[in-house]
């Protein structure tokens, strides 16, 4: 997936679950350890996987990506609730992804420009 598809795509997803253009954008580069099993709580935003990668299993509440499985006919690169990334490698690897976290509208411009200074700390 390249990173314009998906901006693309994260746009007319927004829109279609009804965020419009309320939404920030975070690049994340994971680094994962040899062997390495990573959870992180995404319940009020997504991770989009915008690289991909044969080492890394990433089990989602959206679905599954693991280029080696077998027990599903299609991968899933949006994920979101709570994920686990596996590296099943017995060396570094990485998971590249663009974090979607959406605005709710009672939220102001100054409320998404502390939100988005927040992050970047």
């Amino acid at each position: 997936m390249t990173i314009g598809f998906a901006l693309d795509y994260i746009e007319k997803r927004m829109k279609a679950i009804g965020y419009g253009a309320n939404y920030l954008l975070k690049f994340r580069h994971l680094v994962l350890q040899p062997s390495e099993t990573r959870k992180v709580q995404a319940f009020n935003e997504y991770y989009l996987l915008i690289e991909e990668n044969a080492y890394i299993t990433i089990v989602s509440d959206f679905g599954l990506y693991d280029t080696g499985t077998t027990i599903t006919n299609e991968l899933q690169y949006e994920h979101f609730g709570k994920i686990r990334m596996t590296n099943k490698r017995e060396a570094v690897t990485s998971a590249k992804f663009i974090q979607v976290i959406p605005l709710h509208k009672e939220n102001t411009k100054e409320d998404a420009d502390k939100l988005k200074l927040d992050l970047e700390n």
